[in-house]
């Protein structure tokens, strides 16, 4: 029975003390914002979203649920471009594309008013939601940028 108790004793030892405390993933920056297409409907554009991981271990982007607003209204929803692993202690980019939809932007003479239009304020708000093995974390996104679409 006492042969019992110090194995239990030391293997819960052993796995209180292998517990990881994770720290939040930096948010730093959106950047490198490019229009790549501009049509009647839309703009589209391509961006750098950048981080720093501090953990020792490595961690996956999940999701993204980032709302790019203009004047207060939801004018389109980050995307990333594609699947990333963050290595561990790390800065890291990922490559993110937004579709801005013109019939909300609400310019003054419509798509004819882009043609005056030489900047967008735009903010990002939202998440990214990444993972260390079976735990996921927010990190959270609230930012504003301008764009010269000249």
């Amino acid at each position: 029975m006492r042969a019992f108790f110090l194995s239990s004793l030391f293997l819960a030892v052993f796995i209180l003390s292998s517990c990881y405390s994770f720290e939040e993933i930096q948010y730093k920056e959106i950047s490198d914002i490019e229009v790549r297409e501009i049509s009647g409907e839309y703009i589209l554009l391509h961006a750098n979203a950048h981080f720093h991981n501090p953990n020792n271990r490595q961690v996956r982007l999940r999701e993204a649920a980032v709302d790019v607003y203009f004047s207060e209204k939801v004018i389109a929803v980050l995307e990333p471009l594609e699947k990333v692993e963050i290595a561990a202690a790390a800065d890291f980019t990922v490559p993110v594309r937004m579709k801005l939809d013109l019939k909300q932007l609400d310019i003054k003479g419509g798509f004819l008013g882009l043609f005056g239009l030489t900047e967008l304020k735009l903010r990002f708000k939202g998440y990214f939601k990444v993972s260390t093995g079976i735990l996921p974390f927010k990190v959270k996104v609230d930012e504003e940028s301008v764009i010269r679409l000249r």
